[in-house]
C-alpha cells in the first residue's frame, strides 16, 4: 500500500483525538457534571480539530500527486478547505462575539468539509493508498454526530479508526525516508549525538611506516 506524506500523521491522529475531547466536554456540560467547564474548552478543542481537518484535506490532496484524478481531487480539496474555514469562523464566533458570522456560515461549512474529505479518501482508496473499509467508516463517523450531537465522542472514535491507515502510512513514510538517507548523513548524525552526550569515539589507528 502506498504511503502518505509523513506530515499527515499529526492531523490523522490529532483531529479525531481533539473531537473526542470536544465530545466528552460536551457531555460534561450537557449533563451538568461540571457546569460551565465544558463549553469554553470544548470550543477551543473543536477549533484545533477543525484546523487539523483542514490540514488533513490539504495533505491528502498533496499526497495524491498532480496526475491522480486531478479535477475530482482538486474539487474535493477546495470543498474541504472551504468547509473547514467556514466552521472555524463559526466556532470563533462562539468564543468572541465580535467575530460572530452570519447564521448560514455554519451550515455552509457543515456540508463541504465532510464531502471533500470523503472524496479524497475515496480517491485514495481507489488508488490503493487506503483499505476499502476506511472511507465507509469515516462516513459513519461523520453521520453519527449529525443525527445526535451528543454522539460526537462516539463518532470521533470511529473517525480515529477510519483514519488510522493514513496515520500508519504517514509514519511508515517517515521511517523509510530515514532509512533511505545516505549512510554518510546518518553517520554524521550519530557522531553529532555522541558529541552532545560526551561520548569519546576512538581515533583511527595511525598508519605504520613500511
Amino acid at each position: 500500500m502506498a504511503s502518505f506524506p509523513r506530515a499527515l500523521r499529526l492531523p490523522a491522529v490529532g483531529a479525531p483525538a481533539l473531537l473526542l475531547l470536544t465530545g466528552v466536554l460536551r457531555l460534561v456540560d450537557r449533563f451538568g457534571w461540571a457546569r460551565g467547564v465544558g463549553s469554553g474548552l470544548g470550543r477551543a478543542s473543536a477549533l484545533l480539530a477543525l484546523a487539523l481537518l483542514g490540514a488533513l484535506v490539504v495533505g491528502l490532496r498533496k499526497g495524491l500527486g498532480a496526475g491522480r484524478r486531478g479535477f475530482g481531487a482538486d474539487a474535493g480539496a477546495a470543498a474541504g478547505v472551504l468547509g473547514a474555514l467556514c466552521l472555524l469562523w463559526d466556532v470563533l464566533g462562539g468564543l468572541a462575539t465580535g467575530l460572530r458570522p452570519p447564521g448560514a456560515v455554519g451550515v455552509l461549512g457543515a456540508v463541504p468539509l465532510p464531502v471533500g474529505l470523503l472524496v479524497l479518501l475515496l480517491i485514495s482508496a481507489g488508488a490503493r493508498r487506503l483499505p476499502d473499509w476506511s472511507p465507509p467508516l469515516v462516513l459513519a463517523a461523520l453521520l453519527l454526530p449529525a443525527g445526535d450531537p451528543d454522539l460526537l465522542a462516539a463518532g470521533a472514535l470511529l473517525l480515529l479508526a477510519g483514519l488510522a491507515p493514513v496515520g500508519r502510512a504517514a509514519a511508515g513514510a517517515g521511517e523509510r525516508a530515514r532509512a533511505e538517507r545516505p549512510v554518510d548523513d546518518r553517520a554524521d548524525e550519530e557522531r553529532t549525538g555522541d558529541d552532545q552526550r560526551g561520548v569519546e569515539r576512538p581515533n583511527p589507528p595511525a598508519d605504520r611506516p613500511h
